[in-house]
């Protein structure tokens, strides 16, 4: 697995930062060199400079490194996604826009194409309580927040189902998107048509 994000090393000296950065760390790099599927507990513990029973007092699974890495390139994708999205776009291309990016990072980035698939959902990203969802839910809140507040979508929405709803779209969305010769601009209108106008109160 090739690298596909920069990040700030924190095991430069063994000594310094504390475990769960070491492990996080060791993690990212035992996935790049020998892919998720393959990757144990005891390489990233090697990798780590630790025992393997400091990395089960971390992180109960690899599943769960896997998760916090995961949140963590989400984070980063969506802060990019903030910063280019233009603030006198209308909700609907706002919308359309944000899923567009989030489906073009996705196909790169192994950790947010994760995030997405269906086994990392499921019924947990209808979990208000868990992090998949905090994290979407973080990042979509505020501008449907506000949709509903000038009148753009509905008032009986509720920001949770919309935000389930909008995650489980991207993960059959990015199936489709994945193959080499996708229609980009047929994938956008359908987008903008199937799953943000629903959302949306007609003027």
């Amino acid at each position: 697995m090739k690298a596909v994000t920069q990040r700030k090393a924190v095991t430069g000296n063994k000594t310094k930062g504390n475990v769960r950065e070491r492990i996080i760390d060791a993690a990212y790099r035992c996935f790049e060199r020998y892919g998720v599927q393959k990757t144990t507990m005891e390489d990233i513990a090697i990798a780590a400079n630790c025992s393997r029973q400091s990395v089960y007092k971390s992180f109960t699974s690899k599943e769960d490194i896997v998760t916090e890495i995961c949140l963590i390139e989400s984070a980063k994708m969506n802060a990019k996604i903030r910063k280019r999205l233009h603030r006198r776009q209308n909700l609907a291309s706002k919308m359309t826009e944000s899923i567009m990016m989030i489906l073009r990072v996705g196909r790169a980035n192994p950790y947010v194409r994760r995030f997405v698939q269906p086994i990392m959902l499921s019924s947990r990203t209808t979990d208000i309580h868990n992090p998949i969802h905090a994290t979407h839910r973080a990042y979509w809140a505020p501008l449907l927040e506000g949709a509903i507040k000038s009148g753009e979508m509905a008032k009986d929405l509720d920001i949770d189902d919309v935000v389930s709803w909008i995650t489980l779209a991207q993960s059959a969305l990015l199936a489709g998107f994945d193959s080499a010769d996708a229609d980009e601009v047929q994938l956008e209108r359908m987008v903008r048509r199937f799953i943000v106008a629903p959302l949306l109160i007609k003027s």
